[in-house]
């Protein structure tokens, strides 16, 4: 058999480009004990405090962490 996304065989695909297409979604929260920003860089260290910014309203926590006595950072 094969697996096939839009009609393509994924053997096909390069690995780091096909791994990228795709999250996970966990049922329970793991957030490590540090910075609400070294966790989410923990998944993209080089990643800009703007757009750490953005995924936190994309998450709708934006708001929420800001009011956290350390807030962001």
């Amino acid at each position: 058999g094969n697996i096939k996304i839009d009609g393509l065989d994924i053997r096909d695909f390069k690995t780091n480009k096909y791994r990228e297409l795709y999250g996970i979604v966990a049922q329970d929260n793991i957030l490590f004990n540090d910075t609400i920003e070294n966790n989410i860089k923990f998944a993209n260290e080089n990643i800009t405090k703007d757009e750490i910014i953005n995924c936190l309203k994309l998450a709708n926590a934006y708001n929420f962490v800001n009011e956290l006595p350390n807030g962001i950072y």
